[in-house]
């Protein structure tokens, strides 16, 4: 009993010192620092709210507290992300974008932001949302093959790939074989899928590589198609320590798996650093 209590009352000193060092009463959650344990009022303003996961400040009032005070609500609290806190001006931007007059869904990428959008009635709602990685220079207008950033703009996505079998979508999905390139070679083949056994090593190789075992194919520089402005840009799985990449946006693998079930044949993605630039390029 005595062990237990010592343990319990250590936890809670724990919970509250990381409490005090965070502000505000928030605790960032270890497992995933895009959200945070709040311990406070759970409903500050600028926090969106979510069913919580069994913490162990749960267990903690669960033990110690009078039973007339145990079953609180803890809950998980995090920032609210731009799909969020402007969803009424997003869905403002998307219905004057030129991709509206195309397509009744849109991958929308705001910076760190992925969110896919439906056109429900006369608005657009978001039905997917999570945290992405871009290019490690950010994001460019006229970007360049090499430059290290991603494309700026409104494109279509052309169709799903990935090493194992269809997990679930609805598009086209391409299975990667040990011939499947994608050509950055400066002739016919530029910004294409190639199956070739002897193809030229200056092409990304798709088979084995971890971030393609699920993707899509982005329509950045496909029509015309020009050599040197860019090749291979895709929505793919994040490699295993970082986010950025070169050019790609990356995705946690259980987040695209989501991604590929939701999205539609005929589905454009637009793509931005911020809300100004998501304006300017999706006209």
């Amino acid at each position: 009993m005595r062990k237990k209590f010592l343990f319990s009352l250590a936890a809670g000193l724990l919970a509250a010192n990381v409490a005090f060092a965070a502000g505000d009463g928030v605790i960032p959650y270890p497992e995933n620092w895009d959200t945070s344990y709040d311990t406070g009022d759970h409903r500050q303003d600028g926090y969106a709210v979510n069913n919580a996961w069994k913490f162990f400040s749960m267990w903690f009032d669960h033990s110690m507290l009078p039973e007339n005070q145990r079953n609180q609500p803890w809950i998980i609290a995090r920032p609210k992300t731009v799909a969020e806190s402007q969803a009424e001006k997003i869905s403002g931007i998307l219905e004057k974008s030129s991709a509206a007059k195309k397509t009744n869904q849109i991958i929308l990428v705001i910076g760190h932001n992925l969110s896919l959008w439906n056109k429900t009635g006369d608005a657009w709602k978001c039905d997917f949302q999570s945290y992405c990685g871009y290019g490690q220079k950010g994001f460019k207008i006229n970007r360049r093959e090499g430059d290290m950033t991603t494309p700026a703009g409104s494109f279509p996505i052309l169709y799903a790939f990935g090493q194992e079998e269809n997990p679930g979508t609805n598009m086209e999905y391409r299975k990667i074989t040990e011939n499947s390139y994608f050509s950055s070679v400066p002739d016919k083949t530029y910004n294409t899928w190639v199956e070739d056994p002897n193809f030229s090593k200056k092409s990304d190789k798709l088979f084995g590589v971890y971030q393609f075992k699920y993707g899509m194919n982005i329509g950045f520089n496909f029509d015309p198609i020009v050599p040197g402005k860019g090749s291979g840009i895709f929505i793919h799985c994040r490699t295993y320590n970082r986010w950025w990449s070169h050019g790609c946006i990356s995705l946690p693998e259980k987040m695209m798996v989501e991604l590929l079930k939701k999205t539609n044949p005929g589905a454009y993605v637009i793509m931005g650093s911020d809300i100004s630039q998501i304006e300017k390029v999706s006209k």
